[in-house]
């Protein structure tokens, strides 16, 4: 028995006979067009299903190993310092190419996130080849950050960018965000929950805020000075209980917008929650505890603000004679005597909840020159404090109490601050070593500068809770 020849082609139609027809057997012949013809359309419709299965096959394969990849990560293809705050697309590109070995940036998935270690920035991808003209680039999305089983004993944090916060899984394995006051679950959304399920490996069902859980700013404030224990709140053995709190946790809401600007400058403003704009950040804990000619001996937390909260001239001459503690910027913020009677101060004290939670600390400021003891309630953080080195500062006078604030030892995306949502500079205390007429600052890519004293600057300040 013989077999018709089978081709892959596809026929256009299938033969009818016709009565005139005389029928002849044999390969090509009339009596086998019409099997001829359909045994071409099996050929050919089997060989594109089993093209399709197999294409179907490497694309699961695919899925499969960039879902393997992202497992563990949080969803990001992520720990790799490119040596520039600005990589490339390209180097982006092949970088994502390599974590999920394929050579095809086609195969990317679109929102993949790719974290630049250099300054802690992650990246996004656009990936849709779909539309017209296609696109593919990425964006950065700003500050954010994936960490599990760090040495704080978190077990994971992610965040979604600009727009999202820091959340996180503590070692209770419930889901909670670096902020002192509480949220509502339906707050978390995104990147921040479907990720958070991925590292958990079930569905979020159990959320909670970080150990304060207060409502109102004032409670939060209230229980902070609880913790500090100065006053035997917890016993009476002086020790503070800070457990839960990490340098970065954050308080939302403060409305300063009744304080009057400083001079040749711009007021401080109500709370607003696109540009967070006078959030606060913990920045230490008990940083200042031991140091001054008059000995600090309470417990404390001290706080800077993550944006710039106002703007203004530290002296309206340019100017650096005496240092900061002559200036009227200080006077602004703290009051001449540095004993929180400033405009900035008091209204400070108001949007905390009264009951004046502010610490006095004794610092030792650059007097231009020389140094002299000063008192500080609110107080603009110095260059030692802020880099951890005097920068353009002198070198021999006004390192204040030497201290280098630990929410500014991790990293420049603290550094980097805004003024209703874009990069500003902002003012430091230290006076210029080498100019009489200005004072260092800190620029809006996070590096130190210097300018002169009559220019505008923003204001960003430091203050202590005990």
């Amino acid at each position: 028995m013989a077999y018709l020849p089978e081709e892959a082609v596809w026929e256009e139609g299938i033969y009818q006979y016709e009565a005139t027809d005389k029928l002849k057997s044999g390969p090509g012949e009339i009596d086998n067009w019409q099997g001829q013809q359909l045994a071409n359309r099996t050929v050919y419709l089997k060989e594109k299903i089993e093209e399709e299965a197999e294409a179907r096959d490497e694309a699961v394969e695919d899925l499969q190993q960039q879902v393997d990849t992202m497992k563990g990560r949080g969803g990001y293809l992520t720990a790799y310092d490119f040596g520039t705050a600005a990589p490339t697309q390209d180097a982006l590109t092949q970088y994502a190419l390599s974590q999920i070995n394929q050579t095809d940036p086609g195969k990317i998935w679109n929102g993949t996130h790719v974290k630049n270690l250099n300054n802690s920035h992650v990246w996004v991808l656009t990936n849709t080849p779909d539309t017209e003209p296609p696109i593919f680039e990425w964006t950065d999305d700003g500050f954010d950050s994936i960490d599990i089983g760090n040495n704080e004993g978190r077990l994971g944090v992610v965040s979604g960018g600009l727009g999202f916060d820091n959340v996180f899984i503590d070692p209770q394995g419930k889901m909670r965000v670096r902020g002192l006051r509480a949220f509502q679950a339906d707050q978390v959304e995104g990147y921040g929950r479907d990720l958070m399920e991925v590292i958990l490996g079930h569905p979020v069902t159990d959320m909670t805020t970080q150990a304060l859980r207060n409502e109102a700013i004032a409670e939060v404030m209230a229980e902070i000075r609880n913790r500090c224990n100065n006053n035997g709140e917890i016993d009476g053995s002086g020790i503070p209980d800070f457990s839960g709190l990490v340098v970065g946790d954050f308080l939302d809401g403060l409305d300063l917008s009744d304080i009057g600007a400083p001079t040749g400058g711009s007021a401080p403003q109500a709370w607003n929650a696109a540009y967070k704009n006078t959030r606060l950040l913990i920045a230490g804990f008990n940083s200042y505890k031991g140091s001054g000619d008059t000995e600090v001996i309470k417990n404390h937390i001290p706080f800077v603000f993550r944006h710039i909260v106002a703007k203004g001239q530290v002296n309206a001459t340019n100017d650096n004679t005496g240092g900061y503690a002559a200036t009227e910027l200080r006077a602004w913020l703290e009051g001449a005597s540095g004993d929180g009677s400033g405009s900035f101060a008091a209204g400070l004290k108001a949007a905390l909840g009264g009951n004046n939670p502010l610490l006095t600390i004794r610092k030792l400021p650059s007097t231009k020159g020389s140094w002299a003891w000063a008192s500080s309630t609110v107080f603009l953080p110095s260059s030692h404090e802020v880099f951890g080195a005097p920068g353009f500062a002198e070198t021999d006078v006004g390192a204040d109490v030497s201290v280098h604030l630990p929410i500014y030892q991790k990293g420049s995306q603290y550094r980097i601050k805004r003024w209703n949502g874009s990069r500003g500079w902002w003012w430091l205390s230290s006076p210029s070593a080498s100019a009489a007429a200005c004072y260092c600052s800190c620029c809006c890519d996070g590096l130190g500068s210097c300018g002169a004293a009559s220019a505008v600057g923003g204001v960003a300040p430091a203050f202590c809770v005990a």
